[in-house]
This record gives structure tokens, C-alpha cells and sequence, in this order.
């Protein structure tokens, strides 16, 4: 019997996940192949699944596991999901390289591509999420502070070393300012940017949340300073290639169960966002903004494929690595032919 299994383990916070997704291909067509196909029927399988519980950008994950579609898919099948809540991306990372995770769903840019310059076996298996209108740069409304230009010379909160770090350099570059033209301060959650705000450590914050912004911005007067819609903050599905390899015909029913998911959110758009909602104990309201300004699709295109190579330029040159890799070495990291047989 299958089921699914919530750990709250590894001495982690219960929160936002950074999600790694298994790929796919068609089971059917590759079962003959599958080191997985030539297993007992009735050997004890078990995914073994990072994830951000009150990320919204994981849609499919909730309405998925809300909606029974994973116990649908592996019925009768002895699979099993042990789903591991993260705080955030580089604690979800470190466990995926210990070998205690198989997929994560989720995950940002810039663990995916510090991995892979650091020989972890990664299969890259479809993009998750293109956040932009729905994030962005926020300051109080007496700070004088209303457009990117007015950075010059304050301190801004962002999350060093994730994709929004990327994204405040280039709202930075389009109003003809540098890193070196303000100072930026570590932020690694909304509460501390809330702290930071109050003690007055912070003139800006570029939130990698869109319900903090709402929350400031509805109740506090504070003000959207800079989207990041010429910026997204992007996310992926990984999962280990070993996994993949051994695996495919589950991934393929994990897969199937995500689309299912998506299926109802595009055909159930109120009952979905009430489910979303409900799970990451989010409004109605703020889970129909982030969903409905941001391009949140299990999908893959040329934007995916090119962020992981302009991240891979901006760590390289912010030494936050040091191995030099090529186009080739990140983009052979790529495995779309789920989400491509998905796509048909």
C-alpha cells in the first residue's frame, strides 16, 4: 500500500522548500529498459522528497498531494513519498548532496549550478517557476525611496548567494547603478528584513516572497520600488541522476500526478487557489497574486536553459566559485524528456 509520509527531520525549520523535480519519458516506451521495470513487484520503493511547505510557487506539490493524485498514480504500485519540509534552498541543498534527498521541487538557480561545479551528480529535469511581477524591492513610504535610482547610497536587504541576488544587480544595472553604489546586507528571511526595518539596518528590501509585499505594502505603507519582472527569480525541479536513471518509471507516474495538479488549477482556478491557501496558510487573495503574476508552470524554454548559464557567469564572477565550466557542462545537466513527452 502506498502512502504518503510528512518528516519534518534533519533538524530543519518547517517552511519554504527549494524543490527538486524527477523528469520523465515515457514509461511505457522505456520500461523494457528500466533497471526500476526489473525489480520484484513487490519491493518497497520510496521518493525521498525535498520541499518548501509554504512556497506557492509549488502549486502542483499541494494540490497534488491535497488532491490524493499521488496515491492515485502508485496505487498498488509500493511506492512510498517521505516528503522533507526546508527552510530554505542551500539546507535543502546540503541534504540532496548528503544523498538524503532524490528529488527537490523548487530549488533556485544558484544551489543547482554551485552543485554542479561541485561534481554533484545532478539531473536537471524541468523548470518550476519564473517569479517577477509578483516580487520585488520595497521600502517605507517616508523614505523618499520610490524608484530603482533612489538606491544610490542606501542599504538594501537581500538574500546573498540566491537567485534574488542575481536579480538585485540587474535592477541595480537598468538604473545605471553598480553593487558598488549601495551596500547590501544579508537578509535571509522576512523576518529579519521586518527587524532590520525597525532597528533601522535597512532603507530597501527585495523580497523573495510576494505575500511579505503585500503585507507591508496593504498594512504598513511601504512601497514597490522595483519589480523583478525584467529579473525573474527562477526555480527547478532536480533530482539526483542515479535516481533518474533507476527510476524513470516512477518519475513518470510522479510526473503525471503533477500535471493532473496543474490540470485542476487551470480548470478549478478558485477551488485551487483555496487549497493552495489553505495548505501554506497563505489568503485567497495573495495566493491568486503570486499564481496570477508569475509564471508558475512546470515548463522548459530557452529563458530557463539561459538563466542557468547568466547565473553560472554571475557566481563565476562574484568568486562565489571557482571552477570554470562550459555551456556544455551545466547544459548536459538537463533531462527534459518528461516534461517534453508531457509538453507533446
Amino acid at each position: 500500500m502506498n502512502k504518503v509520509k510528512k518528516i519534518i527531520g534533519l533538524g530543519l525549520v518547517l517552511s519554504l522548500t527549494l524543490g527538486l523535480f524527477g523528469g520523465c519519458g515515457q514509461a511505457s516506451a522505456k520500461a523494457s529498459e528500466n533497471k526500476s521495470e526489473a525489480a520484484d513487484a513487490n519491493e518497497q520503493r520510496v521518493i525521498r522528497l525535498g520541499n518548501f511547505p509554504f512556497s506557492i510557487w509549488n502549486a502542483q506539490i499541494i494540490v497534488a498531494y491535497q488532491n490524493g493524485y499521488f496515491d492515485e498514480v502508485f496505487e498498488g504500485k509500493n511506492v512510498d513519498i517521505e516528503i522533507t519540509d526546508f527552510a530554505n534552498g542551500p539546507a535543502a541543498n546540503e541534504a540532496f548532496v548528503a544523498g538524503d534527498l532524490d528529488i527537490i521541487n523548487g530549488i533556485g538557480d544558484q544551489p543547482i549550478v554551485v552543485g554542479i561545479a561541485n561534481g554533484v551528480d545532478t539531473k536537471i529535469l524541468s523548470g518550476a517557476a519564473k517569479q517577477g511581477e509578483n516580487i520585488g524591492v520595497i521600502a517605507p513610504g517616508d523614505r523618499g525611496i520610490t524608484s530603482a535610482a533612489d538606491l544610490k547610497g542606501k542599504r538594501v536587504g537581500v538574500y546573498i548567494g540566491t537567485y534574488v541576488h542575481k536579480s538585485i544587480i540587474g535592477i541595480l544595472n537598468d538604473a545605471g547603478l553598480s553593487e558598488e553604489d549601495v551596500e547590501l546586507v544579508n537578509i535571509s528571511s522576512t523576518s529579519d528584513a521586518s527587524a532590520a526595518f525597525a532597528s533601522g539596518d535597512i532603507d530597501a528590501y527585495l523580497s523573495m516572497t510576494g505575500d511579505y509585499i503585500h503585507e507591508k505594502v496593504d498594512g504598513e505603507g511601504y512601497v514597490v520600488v522595483n519589480d523583478c519582472a525584467n529579473h525573474p527569480a527562477f526555480s527547478y525541479i532536480v533530482a539526483s541522476s542515479k535516481f533518474v536513471d533507476e527510476n524513470q518509471d516512477i518519475l513518470a507516474d510522479f510526473y503525471d500526478a503533477l500535471n493532473k495538479a496543474q490540470k485542476f488549477i487551470d480548470e478549478n482556478t478558485d477551488e485551487a487557489y483555496s487549497i493552495i491557501a489553505e495548505f501554506s496558510d497563505y489568503d485567497v487573495d495573495t495566493v491568486r497574486y503570486t499564481i496570477e503574476n508569475a509564471d508558475i508552470q512546470l515548463a522548459w524554454d530557452e529563458d530557463y536553459e539561459q538563466n542557468l548559464l547568466e547565473t553560472y557567469d554571475f557566481l563565476f564572477s562574484h568568486e562565489m566559485i571557482t571552477t570554470e565550466l562550459s555551456e556544455d557542462d551545466i547544459l548536459d545537466k538537463v533531462d527534459t524528456s518528461i516534461i517534453d513527452t508531457y509538453s507533446k
